[in-house]
């Protein structure tokens, strides 16, 4: 595949060490990881900051996540738009964050203009780029779907089914297993019965706030 160099990437040398079998890759705590390979992450109880990939070519979709202020001083959650960047390197690490600083909610629309993120490498042979991930049709989003079609109409050859995950079910299993069952039961009613005692529009709400998180 040929790579562009991309405006919206900037790539910095870091210093390393030993050299490192297959690929790290280090998100920052303003970032969330919403895919890796053409698989969705999915809902996770805490938020995966590290990835050991294969060597060779790679595809995460992220966005910049966390608290911003508002004008009157309160927080709210700022989601960006999802970015999907393409990557091919050999025995490295990378560190990922979200270009400039995001604080308050007119950072987070200033960012959301034109989402783009720092790649330091700890070689300068990698290959990068990225770009939004372009929506496609309904009320809430299909990103393998939406990853699917990116990569057939660029022709790029990441094959979701020839991959082996980072998010197995062994992995979600053990990830499972943190929690007891009778704990995540019990949650889970008082879930249900919270929302059962909202009123429609509140329901609304928070099907709303759910759907975004």
């Amino acid at each position: 595949m040929n790579f562009r160099t991309s405006a919206l990437l900037l790539v910095s040398t870091v210093c390393s060490g030993a050299a490192l079998a297959g690929v790290q890759v280090n998100l920052s705590k303003d970032v969330e990881l919403l895919a890796v390979n053409g698989e969705e992450i999915g809902l996770r109880l805490f938020s995966k900051s590290e990835l050991q990939l294969e060597d060779g070519l790679n595809q995460i979709v992220v966005r910049a996540s966390k608290l911003v202020h508002q004008a009157n001083g309160e927080f709210e959650k700022f989601n960006s738009d999802p970015v999907i960047i393409t990557f091919d390197g050999k025995d490295q690490k990378i560190q990922l964050s979200p270009q400039g600083n995001i604080a308050t909610t007119t950072d987070a629309d200033h960012f959301n203009q034109q989402p783009y993120f720092t790649l330091s490498s700890s070689s300068p042979d990698v290959q990068v780029e990225q770009e939004l991930l372009p929506r496609g049709p309904g009320i809430t989003r299909d990103y393998e779907k939406e990853i699917a079609r990116f990569n057939a109409q660029r022709n790029i050859p990441i094959d979701k089914a020839s991959m082996e995950s980072q998010f197995s079910e062994k992995q979600k299993q053990a990830t499972e297993e943190v929690m007891p069952a009778n704990v995540k039961s019990n949650s889970l009613k008082m879930v249900k019965a919270q929302y059962l005692a909202l009123t429609e529009e509140e329901r609304k709400q928070f099907l709303s706030w759910a759907v975004a998180q």
